[in-house]
């Protein structure tokens, strides 16, 4: 694991891949833009055998550059300070540009309604997360796992409006955020 203190720039993290040869890279899209915006430096990254996204949705169009520029593909998650990890990912090989992912093991998840009732397939709805890890309420918001759990366990609302597609089933694809 390399720790950058410093503000990271694309010139920077060649630098320091290019140095310690790491074989994973994480970072946000925003950051895979920025380097695509320049030279990428193809041979110092040579040693990265997975890229991961998280922290925003990852636009397609990126994706698509980026394993067109550097040979990789970038495998996204979806998780939140809430859920404590990423609790959506796509699978090396098996990456879906545009979708969050599957729920990883250990974590269940619906899309609902306001009355929390499933939505069907290509209709958004609100993300309803199940796992061991998740947090027992929000402070101040609108949002109570509480009043909105499902069975015996703990569920949180993820106020992400997200949408189920047929072919992947109950991954999300983020459409949008509220606050």
């Amino acid at each position: 694991m390399i720790l950058f203190p410093d503000r990271a720039t694309p010139d920077r993290i060649f630098d320091l891949a290019g140095r310690y040869r790491p074989s994973i890279f994480y970072s946000v899209p925003t950051f895979y833009a920025a380097v695509l915006a320049g030279a990428v430096q193809r041979d110092a990254l040579s040693s990265i055998r997975l890229c991961v996204s998280a922290g925003e949705m990852l636009p397609p169009a990126i994706y698509y550059e980026w394993r067109a520029k550097t040979g990789k593909e970038i495998v996204e998650h979806l998780g939140s300070t809430e859920t404590l990890f990423a609790c959506f990912s796509n699978s090396p090989g098996k990456v879906r540009p545009g979708s969050s992912g599957r729920p990883i093991p250990g974590v269940q998840a619906r899309l609902v309604d306001d009355d929390l009732e499933d939505v069907p397939a290509g209709q958004p709805g609100m993300l309803l997360v199940k796992a061991n890890s998740v947090a027992a309420g929000y402070w101040t918001s609108r949002c109570k796992p509480s009043a909105r759990s499902w069975a015996s366990g703990c569920a949180l609302v993820t106020c992400t409006t997200a949408m189920r597609t047929v072919s992947i089933g109950i991954a999300a694809v983020p459409v949008t955020y509220s606050k």
